[in-house]
């Protein structure tokens, strides 16, 4: 026969918590967790999930850039073949890449800005099911969103090598993995 358990015992939630306080221990292998809204609020996208989701934005984004430069290109001749010039200088063809090259920014800068402004994620967002935040857990306004595009367009450019130190520094900060884009803009990327 047994006897029925002690209701003032206290059981602990998970194997590592000792009963008599519910808190982790403190230790450098086991910190205890960060204080902050990260333990009750949204949870953290992985960074796999965040992965994905940039995989998929550079192909949209690509995808952008080769229309745009189609698009820029394709006006450019039509309008001097139109006005009966042959574009067969070196000048011509300049201004045409230059126009092709602003376009496709502006279209990368306005995919990244808008939809992370109005509903905090992008195709690929939506795609992994996660989404950008501001520490309201609301969209991040035009202005944080613009910062964020801008400075993820920047990390792109020195032959995408900054994405490689941004992904090792969003592996580095272990609870929420945040990027340095969402550092400086005061973001977060976190699970629908």
């Amino acid at each position: 026969m047994s006897l029925p358990p002690d209701p003032r015992r206290q059981w602990p939630a998970s194997p590592w918590l000792p009963p008599s306080t519910g808190v982790p221990p403190a230790s450098p292998a086991h910190p205890p967790f960060p204080s902050g809204p990260w333990p009750t609020g949204p949870v953290p996208a992985t960074p796999g999930a965040r992965l994905a989701a940039w995989l998929i934005d550079t192909l949209v984004c690509s995808g952008l850039l080769f229309l745009a430069y189609f698009a820029v290109m394709l006006t450019g001749l039509g309008l001097t073949l139109g006005l009966g010039v042959i574009p067969d200088n070196q000048v011509t063809l300049n201004l045409f890449l230059g126009g092709a090259g602003l376009t496709g920014l502006a279209a990368v800068f306005l995919y990244h800005w808008l939809p992370t402004a109005r509903h905090g994620r992008t195709l690929g967002k939506l795609a992994c099911g996660i989404r950008v935040v501001a520490a309201t857990g609301r969209p991040p306004g035009k202005g944080a969103a613009a910062l964020r595009a801008v400075l993820l367009g920047l990390l792109g450019l020195p032959c995408g090598l900054g994405h490689l130190v941004n992904g090792i520094a969003l592996l580095r900060d272990e609870p929420t993995h945040r990027g340095l884009h969402d550092r400086a803009c005061g973001t977060r990327v976190v699970r629908n």
